[in-house]
Parts: structure tokens; C-alpha cells; sequence
């Protein structure tokens, strides 16, 4: 038996960011970036404004845009 050994933590890097500027919606259904108001509020903007449709500001909310 091993004292020791099974305490750690195993971080896997990766070669983007989850959130930027022209990203601001990730993948992650619990990340607090699908309740931010602001925007969330810009998005439905783009949507009245007719720039983007329902089904596309719906995509970009749920972080599955390119």
C-alpha cells in the first residue's frame, strides 16, 4: 500500500482560450457566460436586428460556432 500518490490533480494544457473577444460563449452548459445579461442581451439585438437568425444566435449562445 502506497502512503501516498493518489492526491493529485491531472491538468491537460490546451492551445486555445475558452472565451474571447469574438468568442464569448464556450461549450461548457455551466460556465457563467451563459447567464451573462449583457451578453446575452447583445445577442437577442443581433437576432431583432435581423443580423442574426434564431437558430444561429442559439448556436452562438451554446458556444457551437466555428
Amino acid at each position: 500500500m502506497q502512503p501516498y500518490g493518489d492526491n493529485f490533480i491531472l491538468v491537460i494544457p490546451v492551445d486555445f482560450l475558452l472565451h474571447e473577444p469574438d468568442r464569448p460563449f464556450c461549450y461548457d452548459m455551466t460556465c457563467g457566460c451563459k447567464r451573462n445579461e449583457r451578453l446575452l442581451w447583445e445577442v437577442s439585438r443581433y437576432i431583432e436586428e435581423g443580423s442574426m437568425t434564431l437558430g444561429e444566435g442559439q448556436a452562438f449562445v451554446a458556444g457551437r460556432t466555428i
